[in-house]
């Protein structure tokens, strides 16, 4: 019987990590309820798996596989995934002069509420202050985030934002590496 229930453990927690979401499959939910088991063993396990943080929407599912440090200078790569048909999106950093930008842009927010927009943003060979990135559907693409003048106290982040025009992924509290 111990055995047969690690199994379904297993199987829905790697269910779990898979689809980045906090719904839980009937075997999940069982196990759950028989174990006692949390949401905070879930982001452990992602974590195990070099996942930071997913975020999932209708459209698009994002996993945060590093955010780290240099001097006053983050980067965070995420993995965007389409998860419908092919398409283009533009993201952006913030810029007062671009009617766009001004409500839908990339940004972190520290866990005292200190925000911090982008400096760029880079997918492939495209890099700058706005690309648009042709997603295919079902392909991961990484999308570089960088962002300039972060004090050094500030190591963990209550938010990163990836947005752009009709697009934006959140991904929620995790901590800022120093390696590199």
């Amino acid at each position: 019987m111990n055995k047969k229930l690690n199994t379904l453990k297993l199987i829905a927690l790697s269910s779990l990590i898979f689809l980045g979401t906090v719904t839980y499959n009937n075997n999940y939910k069982a196990t759950a309820q028989q174990n006692n088991t949390t949401s905070v063993e879930t982001v452990e396990k992602q974590e195990s798996n070099n996942e930071l943080a997913v975020a999932e929407g209708e459209e698009y599912k994002g996993v945060l596989k590093s955010c780290n440090r240099s001097g006053e200078s983050v980067t965070c790569d995420v993995l965007i995934t389409n998860k419908k048909r092919d398409h283009s999106k533009t993201l952006y950093v913030f810029d007062k002069s671009n009617s766009y930008t001004r409500n839908s842009y990339s940004r972190i927010i520290d866990i005292n509420g200190n925000e911090y927009p982008a400096s760029s943003i880079k997918s492939g060979i495209k890099e700058g202050r706005g690309i648009t990135v042709n997603f295919v559907q079902g392909v991961p693409q990484k999308v570089t985030v960088s962002f300039n003048k972060i004090p050094v106290e500030v190591n963990k982040l209550a938010l990163l934002e990836v947005a752009g025009f009709s697009f934006k992924l959140e991904f929620r509290d995790f901590a800022i590496s120093n390696n590199r």
